[in-house]
């Protein structure tokens, strides 16, 4: 990983993941941890930091303020939702799915492959 890598990394590190943790845990009403998988961006696909950064958090924070709309949705999240993991999926097929408490999203996250309403839609399918 190169140096504009490390930087991107860094700066989703300190900008992006606390927010995100931060309305997680406003919107569900527990401490969810988002896991980043950074290996699979290392091998050319740094710049696609930037896009895990602008679309991600919007769609896992607007699924999950659709599904904390009540409280019984609120509470089933609570009850359930343990952790949140991002992967960049190099191969650009998208995997999103909730087991053992882990919601995982697995996606291309380079320009042009975003696709925000689909990824927040899939997520509350899966939860």
């Amino acid at each position: 990983m190169g140096l504009a890598e490390k930087r991107q990394q860094k700066e989703f590190e300190v900008n992006v993941l606390p927010m995100l943790v931060s309305n997680l845990k406003t919107t569900v009403g527990k401490d969810v941890p988002v896991e980043i998988e950074w290996e699979p961006f290392w091998d050319g696909y740094g710049h696609c930091i930037e896009g895990m950064a602008s679309y991600a958090p919007e769609a896992i924070l607007m699924a999950m303020k659709n599904i904390c709309a009540d409280d019984m949705g609120k509470e089933a999240l609570q009850g359930a939702l343990n952790k949140v993991q991002l992967v960049h999926n190099p191969s650009a097929v998208t995997k999103i799915a909730f087991e053992g408490g882990v919601l995982l999203i697995k996606h291309f996250w380079g320009s042009g492959s975003i696709q925000s309403h689909w990824i927040e839609t899939e997520i509350m399918k899966k939860l």
